[in-house]
């Protein structure tokens, strides 16, 4: 018996269709799984924040404690991605121009010196 085109071509066409759907299955899970990562990262470096803010401690050093190399590489890459993030606000302060780091709670002069931080209610921590 002799084998019929119709059907060999039907096969190539399915097969496509497989992989091609495998593919975009596989893409699909990969971004669902940096997303999600970024989610658990994002919230780990929030809830760090906001430790070191109620027990008075350096964020940094939190963060290089408790956030995995890889973890830090991911929330490095996030921020650089975020094409319209400012990091630096101008803010005035007693007729002074400072700049404040809204990621590391850090205050800088107009020569880009760290002068310090602010606390919760505006006021200059000097270091």
């Amino acid at each position: 018996m002799a084998k019929l085109t119709g059907l060999s071509n039907l096969k190539d066409i399915v097969s496509d269709i497989i992989n091609d759907m495998e593919n975009k299955f596989t893409l699909s899970i990969k971004q669902i799984k940096l997303e999600y990562n970024k989610n658990i990262v994002e919230e780990k470096v929030r809830l760090l924040k906001l430790i070191a803010h109620e027990e008075n401690l350096n964020f940094d050093k939190l963060k290089l404690k408790y956030l995995k190399p890889k973890e830090i590489k991911l929330l490095t890459k996030t921020i650089n991605d975020e094409n319209n993030l400012e990091i630096l606000d101008k803010i005035v302060i007693d007729n002074k121009d400072y700049y404040y780091d809204r990621i590391n709670n850090l205050l800088y002069n107009t020569e880009s010196n760290l002068i310090g931080s602010l606390d919760i209610n505006k006021e200059i921590i000097f270091k």
